[in-house]
């Protein structure tokens, strides 16, 4: 079903996201079946962890926030995947026996040619993000969908990264919960493409739109940087 844009609406004194945050996709791999693994398959094929860091990508892992290191390996006894292959643009043979191995069955799968892969040089190099205090769910009707990011991970395209513009654990728990207000998640719907069944997408330049109202921030604290 094709999503449509509704027209935004004014809804008394408010002030937008970006007044309060950035946002970003998450990283694409191109082929999250080679770059995000589980424990398990870390082990199998002898890969150092040092050179992976821990991601989630589906937002039916993390049905709540927070998300902890508790979780992650909750998410590792389920056989989840929650490690990102993180190599530099360093020579493979600086790399380990079991990494230029591992390197070498992407080729075999002509990882390297594919459209997205191949404009990395080289092809095994890992796109980079700030890891992002906030996770933002943007396709789905939970109404929980900005979660805090404990655990300190990165993020796959299945969530956009928000990084709150000021670095202070105040303002980023009244900024939470400014944005998880009933309020505001409704006003998701001003800005994203309905899919029906309450379903929402909201790409990251939609998101810098999200209108937060004057009420939500005094309820929340976040009226303090309001000005």
């Amino acid at each position: 079903q094709r999503g449509f844009s509704r027209p935004p609406t004014i809804i008394g004194e408010h002030k937008l996201f970006s007044d309060f945050a950035k946002c970003m996709r998450g990283i694409a791999t191109g082929a999250n079946n080679y770059f995000w693994l589980t424990k398990q398959q870390i082990i199998d094929s002898n890969l150092p962890q040092k050179y992976f860091i821990r991601a989630v990508g589906r937002t039916r892992d993390i049905k709540s926030g927070p998300i902890t290191k508790k979780l992650l390996k909750k998410l590792d006894s389920e056989g989840k995947p929650t490690f990102l292959l993180n190599l530099n643009g360093e020579k493979r043979e600086n790399f380990p026996a079991s990494i230029n191995k591992y390197i070498s069955h992407g080729e075999d799968l002509n990882l390297h040619k594919r459209p997205l892969i191949s404009t990395r040089n080289p092809w095994y190099k890992m796109e980079k993000r700030e890891i992002p205090p906030l996770l933002f769910s943007y396709l789905g009707r939970r109404a929980n969908r900005f979660i805090s990011n404990e655990a300190g991970v990165t993020t796959l395209t299945g969530f956009l990264c928000v990084y709150p513009i000021i670095d202070d654990k105040k303002y980023l728990k009244s900024l939470l919960q400014s944005l998880n207000h009933p309020q505001t998640i409704e006003n998701l719907s001003l800005i994203g493409k309905s899919y029906g069944n309450g379903a929402i997408k909201v790409e990251p330049r939609m998101l810098d739109n999200l209108p937060i109202t004057l009420e939500v921030a005094r309820e929340t604290g976040l009226y303090e940087w309001w000005d």
